[in-house]
């Protein structure tokens, strides 16, 4: 089944698809033609009328974000991990002796965290 193709233009006023048989053409003074959608469209731009002031207008939708314009994801950022090099010269182990920081011994657990996992652990919470 071959599909039908239909010519439209945009109206100039309000940025929606004109059809054929539909609107009407107004030549400017610089003669530039210009599709209009209808008596609507024509009469607000011959009163000057500003598109992205009416918020039935595409004008109007793309300025305040209404349109869904396409969407683009996020790029997402690793999350940075911490990771433990040896200086040149001396060993990690030695660098580990030398510093004596709590962030190179190993985490202790609390007692209360062990208590909590055995009563989870019997089905009592």
């Amino acid at each position: 089944p071959a599909t039908m193709v239909v010519k439209t233009e945009k109206c100039a006023f309000s940025e929606y698809n004109v059809y054929p048989g539909h609107g009407m053409r107004m030549v400017r003074r610089d003669g530039q033609p210009v599709t209009l959608g209808g008596s609507k469209t024509k009469s607000m731009m011959l009163q000057r009328m500003k598109p992205s002031k009416l918020q039935w207008t595409q004008g109007w939708r793309r300025l305040n974000k209404k349109m869904q314009v396409d969407t683009t994801v996020k790029k997402r950022t690793r999350k940075t991990t911490k990771f433990q090099r040896a200086i040149v010269g001396a060993s990690l182990e030695d660098v580990r002796i030398a510093c004596g920081l709590s962030c190179c011994q190993p985490r202790r657990r609390s007692p209360l965290a062990a208590r909590r996992r055995r009563y989870c652990r019997r089905g009592l919470a």
